[in-house]
């Protein structure tokens, strides 16, 4: 595959699991008798600079995975193509692509774009480099790929993003 960046470690998840562990918890938020003040101003004001900061690195690493600085979408077509090639020619990643593109009710050029979205873009990379650098996935790597999948799927249908 052309151009593919296989020595990219994608850096937003970590920063993502830090910010989700900051968060308040949905009870207290939405509890009737909690008195919001000028620290939960702060704290909302921090909490959006550094989901700005996480989208960010989402960014990068997108651009990075696959050799830009910019985005280009020739460039980024031209090297989803080689990465349908590649997930058709592992049984464990076609799995993940036909179950995406199915769910998604969309033909798997389209499944393709989903496996890069923010919520798997980290998965995606690093069962494709797995697979890339030694013609195999490992057996835990795929299924916290499935995993992240499905979660996927269950936070799309809860914000209603598709079905």
């Amino acid at each position: 595959m052309d151009k593919y960046n296989t020595t990219h470690i994608c850096t937003y998840i970590d920063s993502v699991k830090e910010l989700l562990k900051k968060q308040k918890p949905e009870d207290e938020v939405y509890n009737e008798d909690y008195v919001r003040d000028d620290k939960d101003e702060e704290c909302e004001s921090d909490y959006q600079e550094q989901k700005e900061l996480i989208n960010k690195l989402y960014q990068d690493d997108f651009l990075a995975v696959f050799g830009l600085k910019e985005y280009y979408d020739d460039r980024i077509a031209y090297v989803l193509n080689g990465v349908e090639d590649t997930i058709n020619s592992c049984p464990g990643l076609k799995k993940g692509l036909m179950r995406i593109s199915h769910v998604m009710n969309t033909d798997t050029n389209f499944g393709v774009a989903y496996l890069f979205s923010y919520n798997l873009l980290f998965y995606t990379h690093k069962c494709l480099c797995e697979y890339i650098k030694s013609g195999e996935v490992k057996e835990d790597t795929i299924n916290e790929w499935y995993d992240n999948i499905e979660k996927f799927f269950e936070e799309s249908k809860s914000d209603g993003d598709y079905l």
